[in-house]
């Protein structure tokens, strides 16, 4: 059938007792109800539209307008007219569905993990690049050690799951990040307050690989495949700036008025972690390295230790960066949405159109 509006549409005609009703968006069409063969008909409609509504013409000729397919129903004495088609409705209700799991992008860490969701940080970042496409799951720590950190892991990264591949939390994450070392870093002998978060390297990174291998092995994500684990260094400190915040904001008592932090020290643990990252095959991001290189590098922190929104910026995009080199069917473009955008919704059958969707949206490939 052809129309000034749609030169190549076909119409199928749905026929009830004897009868024909044609509705169309565009054209007022006629049709020999002697027609042997009963098909769809499938039009434009913005609402169900009951058979009592259609113009009783002597043609057997009826024209609606509205914004979605339909197909005819009975509906005893009178006919619905309804989005879709009977037997594609029919099939969505058993068509397998692949359960709602979106990827999760898990955030382990210290403080600067545990903050990261303020105003301007890195993770609502990560957030906002992922809307619709990935989880941001937050598990940040303030004033955590690698040390303290191990007891953490079965809740954090449980490795049960149930039959019905539930677990707390939904499945495991896609990728993590493990963001410790600032705290490790504190050095020791400057008395029990201050040094209490001190962990020796060596034990420092033997807590990183408890660390990788307990999320590699605790279970798989979404698609089958082990987690991703992305490392983060410490940053380096600005000592001065920090320690006149402390004792401004925290009012510590005067036995704790030295200051145990110190940027060569804290650039040891970072080279620890690219150590570590070399001697179990991780990704890393030498976050040390990349603030130290700039100008004025001091302005990347708020208070000496934690990031500044210069600094927010600066973590967001060496995550980012690394993503795409190492995972890069993790990237935001790489990933489907989760469910149908708005304007692809069915307005009369919105389930059958979210049930497509899901059976039909692929997966990322390993990598």
């Amino acid at each position: 059938l052809a129309s000034p509006f749609q030169p190549k549409t076909t119409l199928h005609v749905k026929r009830s007792k004897g009868s024909i009703v044609l509705l169309s968006s565009w054209i007022t069409l006629s049709v020999d109800r002697t027609t042997p063969t009963a098909t769809r008909l499938e039009c434009r409609l913005s609402r169900p539209v009951f058979r009592s509504e259609v113009p009783k013409l002597d043609s057997r000729v009826a024209h609606l307008k509205g914004q979605s397919t339909f197909s005819m129903i009975s509906r005893g004495k009178n006919e619905v007219c309804r989005s879709g088609n009977a037997d594609e409705e029919a099939d969505s209700k058993s068509m397998p569905t692949r359960p709602f799991c979106r990827p999760q992008i898990l955030l382990f860490g210290d403080s600067l993990t545990q903050f990261c969701f303020n105003e301007g940080g890195w993770g609502t970042g990560l957030a906002k690049r992922y809307q619709r496409t990935a989880d941001i799951v937050l598990r940040g720590y303030s004033g955590y050690n690698t040390r303290w950190a191990l007891p953490l892991l079965p809740h954090v990264f449980p490795a049960q799951i149930g039959d019905d591949g539930s677990s707390p939390g939904g499945g495991a994450p896609s990728i993590v990040t493990v963001f410790f070392g600032a705290n490790d870093a504190v050095m020791p002998g400057y008395g029990e307050v201050e040094s209490r978060q001190h962990v020796p390297q060596q034990e420092f990174k033997e807590n990183l690989k408890l660390i990788i291998n307990h999320i590699r092995s605790a279970r798989l994500d979404w698609n089958n495949d082990a987690p991703r684990i992305l490392l983060i260094t410490p940053p380096p400190v600005d000592a001065e700036a920090w320690q006149t915040h402390r004792l401004k904001t925290f009012d510590p008592p005067p036995e704790a008025h030295t200051n145990a932090r110190c940027n060569d020290y804290t650039k040891q643990y970072a080279a620890a972690v690219m150590e570590v990252a070399k001697e179990t095959s991780t990704p890393a991001v030498d976050l040390f390295s990349a603030f130290i290189s700039i100008s004025n590098w001091q302005k990347c922190m708020c208070d000496g230790l934690h990031f500044s929104p210069k600094g927010n910026r600066m973590v967001l995009n060496a995550i980012n960066e690394a993503i795409q080199c190492h995972f890069p069917n993790f990237m935001p473009e790489s990933l489907e949405i989760d469910f149908p955008l708005h304007k692809d919704i069915d307005p009369l059958f919105p389930s059958s159109t979210i049930a497509r969707h899901l059976e039909h949206k692929s997966v990322p490939n390993s990598s």
